[in-house]
């Protein structure tokens, strides 16, 4: 009788196994790290648009109104109040959008800066996330 060489299907059963339970403790890290680095990012830009919201206000006393939005850190705006003294140069060269594909939202009411991203979820997902520690409060 000749012996046939290979593998068994036992063996074959317990490295899909293996692998399938690997898969299932690794794959989420992987998931939740990269959602992790998504929010840090979309922190980061928020910082940088707020940077240019507070260089925007040293320029011109207070801060695009809501209607004016964050277009007004790139282009002035012609929309009342029009700024007297806003950088030629801009203050940010473009909006980023969030790590989502989403505009950053921007609101502007009675001294208080509302900035923030929809975050993973989108609109109605529960996951806002804001820049800085909270709002910006007008600080005369």
């Amino acid at each position: 009788m000749r012996r046939v060489s290979g593998v068994s299907f036992f063996a074959v059963i317990v490295t899909v196994v293996i692998l399938a339970v690997a898969a299932a403790l690794i794959v989420p890290r992987i998931i939740s790290n990269s959602n992790q680095q998504l929010t840090v990012k979309a922190q980061q830009e928020l910082s940088v648009i707020q940077n240019a919201l507070e260089s925007y206000k040293l320029d011109n006393g207070d801060y695009p109104t809501t209607e004016q939005g964050l277009q007004a850190l790139v282009t002035q705006p012609t929309i009342s109040p029009v700024p007297a003294y806003w950088n030629k140069d801009g203050y940010l060269k473009n909006l980023p959008l969030d790590p989502w594909g989403q505009p950053y939202q921007y609101q502007y009411d009675q001294g208080v800066v509302h900035l923030y991203s929809y975050g993973p979820g989108g609109k109605d997902g529960d996951t806002e996330i804001n820049a800085g520690s909270s709002d910006t409060g007008s600080q005369n």
